[in-house]
């Protein structure tokens, strides 16, 4: 379908629709997919219309090949490859990710990632003086400071309907995009990368808390 204008979008029922296979009503797709999200119990009559709505998903794949295999660009080992591919991505999202069990407890310790935040935040901050640390030592955004550095730079920042700094990361890359001089490059950035807002923009503003930087 590369290349090619699918009124019926490019999935399933878009290729059926392109080439005039019959397939169910989107209307009726929706119902039943809305039916297997709610989850169990399901009645002998709903399990059978599950049943029947996974079949409307194969059965016509056998005409939807045919109609591919006839098409002059139609390249049966690319596609062939990328069905392999979907069988490795079922393995791997049954099994998980693997993980190093020897040093989970050491990611999962509060502490450890405390240590981590108190080593950048204080680095950030000299930049840009945004965050405050309260009596427990956990670090804040403060949109009082964050208003003070937009007029020293001369940064007209967007707003909420609440009349607060818009922090929305689609904001975020725009405006860093703008002001260049939100990104700052600074000697404890490794090799040379640069760091601050804009780099990458969700490290602007960084986790408060310790328990928010996983």
């Amino acid at each position: 379908m590369n290349g090619r204008t699918v009124p019926q979008g490019r999935g399933l029922l878009g290729a059926l629709a392109y080439y005039g296979i019959p397939s169910v009503d989107v209307i009726y797709k929706e119902r039943i997919r809305q039916l297997i999200k709610r989850g169990w119990p399901f009645t002998p009559e709903e399990k059978a219309e599950i049943l029947k709505y996974v079949m409307t998903d194969v059965d016509p794949l056998f005409e939807l090949f045919s109609r591919l295999m006839a098409e002059p660009e139609f390249d049966l080992g690319t596609s062939l490859h990328w069905g392999e591919f979907v069988a490795v991505s079922a393995q791997m999202e049954h099994r998980g990710i693997p993980l190093n069990m020897d040093i989970v407890p050491d990611l999962l310790d509060k502490r450890a990632w405390a240590y981590v935040r108190d080593a950048v935040v204080p680095k950030i901050n000299e930049q840009y003086d945004v965050y405050v640390q309260d009596k427990t030592g956990e670090w804040h955004f403060n949109n009082e400071k964050f208003d003070a550095l937009c007029a020293r730079l001369g940064i007209d920042w967007p707003r909420t309907e609440t009349g607060k700094p818009d922090l929305r990361q689609k904001t975020l890359k725009s405006m860093c995009q703008a002001f260049p001089e939100l990104v700052a490059r600074e000697s404890h950035a490794p090799h040379g990368h640069a760091r601050g807002f804009g780099h990458p923009p969700k490290n602007f503003p960084p986790p408060p808390g310790s328990s928010k930087m996983v």
